[in-house]
C-alpha cells in the first residue's frame, strides 16, 4: 500500500510531465506565428519534436 507521500510523489512527477509539455506546445506555437520560412510549418514542427525525441 502506498503513502499519502508516495502518493503526492506520484502526483507531482505525473504533473511535470504535463508542465513541461505544455511549454514545448506554447514555444512551438509562438515558434508558429512568426514563421517565414520556405518550408511547410507542420514539416518544421515534425523535425524539431524528432530532434528533441532522439536518443543519443
Amino acid at each position: 500500500m502506498m503513502t499519502v507521500e508516495q502518493i503526492q510523489i506520484r502526483q507531482q512527477q505525473a504533473a511535470v510531465k504535463f508542465e513541461v509539455a505544455a511549454q514545448i506546445r506554447k514555444l512551438l506555437d509562438d515558434a508558429k506565428r512568426g514563421w517565414n520560412g520556405e518550408e511547410d510549418w507542420d514539416d518544421v514542427e515534425t523535425e524539431i519534436l524528432e530532434l528533441v525525441s532522439e536518443d543519443e
